[in-house]
C-alpha cells in the first residue's frame, strides 16, 4: 500500500503549500477490518486470562493484541483523514508500537525466557514506552495550531510531511524492531529449551523486526513504498494466538491425563479402603455374633444338663423349658436382624390397620410391664399403605430400645399423627421415652450398625429401622438430650394403591 501523497496548489501564497487532503488507497479499508480481527483476539485472550486466573501470559497477549488493534486503526485513519487530524492518529500509531514492544518482552518473560535478563529488559521496555508516549503527548500539546494547519502532519518530535520522517520520530519507531528483536531471541531460547510451540512465535517476531525496519528506513529516505508493519502485525497476532491456544490445549491434555491417573489411584485407594472396612465389619460382626450366640447357647446347655437329672421337680422342669424357649427366641431374633440388615428390602405394600399394627408392636413394652400411653390424632387411625411386617419390626425395635433406656421405671408415649406438606402427606409415628437420653456423640452414631452402649445388644436396632423406613421412602429423626429422654420419629409417606386391596373389599 502506498503511503499517503499530498498535492500542492501552485498558486498558493503559502511557500510550504496548501494541503488539500490525502489520496486514499482502498487497502486502508482492509486495514480497518484487520483492526476488528485484532480487537476480537485481544478481548478473547483478556477473558481467557481472567478465567484461568493464573494465566497472566494470556492477559499480556490480550493487551498486545489490543495494541495491534490500535496500531491498525491509527494506520487506517492516517490514510482516510486530513491534517491536523492525521497527526493525532500518527501519535496513536507510534504509542501503540511502543506499548507492543514493551508487552512483547513481558510475554517472553512470563513464558520462561531467561528470567533475570528479561525481567530487567521488561522494565526497560515499559520505561521506553512510558517515555515515548509522554514525549509524543507533550509534543502534541506544545505544537502551535498554526504549525498544524500549515503542515500535513507535524510536531516537534516527529513529522510525516511529504513522506518525510524526522530523526526524532524515527528514533521512537526504532524501539519496535529493537524490542521485538530481543523478544525473538527469547523465544528462540525457549525453542532450544524444548518448547517447540514457541518456534512460530519467534519467526513471527523476526518478521515484525524486518517490517518495522523497512517502514523506518523508507520513511527516512522519503521513498514512496508501502507500509508493511500493519500487515505483519496482524499475521503475528494470528500466529501467536494459534501457538498459545495449542499450548493451552497441551496443558489441558496433560492435566486430563494427570486427573485420569489420579482417578485410577483414587479408585484403587477406595477399593482398598472398602476391603479393609469390609474386613473390619466382618470382624466386628463375628465378635458380636460370637458373643450374642455364645451366651444363649451356654444358658441352653446348662438348662439341658439340669433337665437330664431325674430328680428335678416338675415345676423346675417347666421353668427350664421356658428358659430354653426364651433363649431360642433370642437367637431367632438375632438371626432375623442379621438377615434384615444383609438382604435387600422390598416392601410388600398393602392397606394396614394402624391400631392393630401398633397393638402388636407394643409386645416388648408388655413383657417389661411398662406403662404405655398411646395417642392418635383424628386421622391417625386411618389405614396406611405399607408393609405391615416390616413396619411392625421397626416399631418393635424402637419400643424395645425405649423400654431398655427407661429401665424399671418410666412412661412410654406413642403418638400417630398426619403431617401435611406441599408434596402430599406423611404418617408420623413418634416413640417418646423418659429414659436417660443420649449425648451428641451417641446420637450421631446411633444409626451405625453394631454401635451400642449396652453390655448386651447387637447395635442393629436403629440401623434396621432406618433401612425399613428408607425402603418406604420415609425419614427417621432422633431428638435426644442427656437426662431428658429420647424421641424417635418415623415418617412414612401416605400412598394410594393403584388397585384396591382385596382385604378391604371383603
Amino acid at each position: 500500500m502506498q503511503r499517503l501523497e499530498h498535492t500542492r496548489d501552485a498558486g498558493a501564497k503559502n511557500p510550504v503549500g496548501a494541503y488539500h487532503g490525502p489520496r486514499v488507497n482502498p487497502v486502508a479499508y482492509f486495514i480497518q477490518a484487520w483492526f476488528g480481527v485484532a480487537l476480537g483476539v485481544g478481548l478473547v485472550f483478556l477473558t481467557l486470562g481472567r478465567v484461568k486466573r493464573a494465566g497472566t501470559e494470556y492477559t499480556v497477549f490480550g493487551a498486545m493484541a489490543l495494541a495491534v488493534a490500535l496500531f491498525e486503526l491509527a494506520t487506517a485513519r492516517v490514510y482516510t483523514t486530513g491534517a491536523p487530524e492525521a497527526l493525532r492518529w500518527e501519535c496513536a500509531r507510534v504509542c501503540a508500537a511502543a506499548a507492543f514492544g514493551a508487552l512483547s518482552l513481558d510475554l517472553a518473560r512470563l513464558l520462561g525466557a531467561r528470567t533475570r535478563f528479561f525481567t530487567r529488559a521488561t522494565l526497560a521496555g515499559y520505561l521506553y514506552a512510558a517515555v515515548a508516549v509522554g514525549a509524543i503527548a507533550a509534543g502534541w500539546a506544545l505544537s502551535p495550531p498554526a504549525v498544524l494547519r500549515r503542515f500535513a502532519v507535524g510536531s516537534w518530535l516527529f513529522v510525516w510531511q511529504e513522506n518525510t520522517l524526522r530523526p526524532a520520530g524515527a528514533a521512537v519507531l526504532l524501539g519496535l524492531p529493537v524490542l521485538s528483536g530481543v523478544a525473538s531471541l527469547g523465544y528462540a531460547s525457549l525453542v532450544r529449551a524444548g518448547r517447540p510451540w514457541c518456534r512460530p512465535i519467534a519467526g513471527a517476531y523476526g518478521a515484525v523486526v524486518l517490517a518495522a525496519l523497512w517502514d523506518v528506513a523508507t520513511g527516512i529516505a522519503e521513498a514512496p513504498a508501502p507500509y508493511l508493519s500493519e500487515h505483519v502485525l496482524l499475521a503475528f497476532v494470528s500466529v501467536t494466538a494459534y501457538a498459545l491456544l495449542e499450548r493451552l490445549l497441551d496443558e489441558l491434555s496433560a492435566r486430563t491425563a494427570e486427573l485420569r491417573a489420579l482417578d485410577g489411584v483414587l479408585t484403587a485407594v477406595r477399593q482398598t479402603l472398602a476391603e479393609r472396612e469390609h474386613l473390619a465389619l466382618v470382624g466386628e460382626l463375628s465378635a458380636i455374633v460370637a458373643h450374642e450366640v455364645r451366651n444363649p447357647l451356654a444358658v441352653i446347655r446348662n438348662a439341658t444338663s439340669s433337665l437330664q437329672k431325674p430328680d428335678r421337680p416338675a415345676n423346675e422342669r417347666l421353668l427350664l423349658f421356658s428358659i430354653i424357649d426364651e433363649e431360642c427366641d433370642r437367637l431367632n431374633r438375632l438371626v432375623t436382624d442379621l438377615l434384615t440388615l444383609a438382604r435387600p428390602i422390598s416392601p410388600q405394600l398393602r392397606m394396614v390397620d394402624i391400631p392393630e399394627l401398633l397393638d402388636r408392636s407394643l409386645e416388648p413394652a408388655r413383657r417389661a410391664d411398662t406403662e404405655v400411653d398411646v395417642r392418635y390424632d383424628l386421622s391417625g387411625e386411618e389405614p396406611l399403605y405399607c408393609d405391615a411386617q416390616l413396619l411392625r419390626h421397626a416399631l418393635e425395635n424402637l419400643i424395645e430400645n425405649a423400654v431398655q433406656a427407661m429401665g424399671t421405671r418410666g412412661t412410654l408415649v406413642v403418638t400417630v399423627t398426619r403431617k401435611a406438606h406441599p408434596e402430599g402427606s406423611d404418617r408420623e409415628f413418634a416413640v417418646i421415652d423418659s429414659g436417660e437420653g443420649m449425648n451428641t456423640e451417641v446420637r450421631n452414631n446411633a444409626r451405625r450398625p453394631f454401635f451400642t452402649t449396652r453390655t448386651s445388644g447387637t447395635g442393629l436396632g436403629l440401623a434396621i429401622v432406618e433401612r425399613i423406613v428408607t425402603a418406604h421412602n420415609g425419614a427417621l429423626d432422633i431428638e435426644s438430650k442427656r437426662g431428658r429422654g429420647t424421641t424417635v420419629r418415623v415418617r412414612i409417606p401416605e400412598q394410594r394403591p393403584s388397585v384396591p386391596d382385596p382385604a378391604l373389599l371383603a
